[in-house]
């Protein structure tokens, strides 16, 4: 007869022995990791990346207040005009679709057109 007591030992021993082998199939991989490297003579680090670590953190550059913005690009200096010109037309569109025309606007415009609006006299703070 089968008792409470006999099915919890047999599942304590189950978990064990599963944990046994996940343990053995990580440390195989690690070995087919490094073997090939030893055998190529490579210096492992002493502290090699742990499996499943991830990429390091990147670190957030720290801005300077002061520093000069970029000069807007063409398209932005196209886009501001542009919004100034449907806005006096078509007032009552949605911002999606004023974004729509803009861009269908700019597509059509030559590129000695687009070059225009990117001039040195982009260096001009707009914003």
């Amino acid at each position: 007869m089968v008792t409470e007591n006999t099915v919890n030992n047999l599942s304590a021993a189950l978990r064990q022995l599963s944990d046994a082998f996940h343990r053995a199939s990580v440390a195989c991989k690690d070995l087919e990791y490094t073997i090939p490297l030893l055998a190529a003579g490579v210096d492992l680090p002493s502290d090699a990346p742990k499996q499943g670590a991830g990429p390091p953190e990147k670190r957030k550059r720290i801005k300077d207040p002061d520093e000069p913005r970029r000069p807007p690009s063409g398209y932005l200096l196209f886009l501001q005009k542009a919004r100034q010109d449907l806005s006096k037309t078509d007032s009552d569109l949605k911002p999606a679709e004023v974004m729509s025309k803009m861009a269908a606007m700019w597509k059509v415009l030559d590129e000695s057109e687009k070059k225009v609006q990117s001039s040195p006299s982009r260096f001009q703070l707009i914003f």
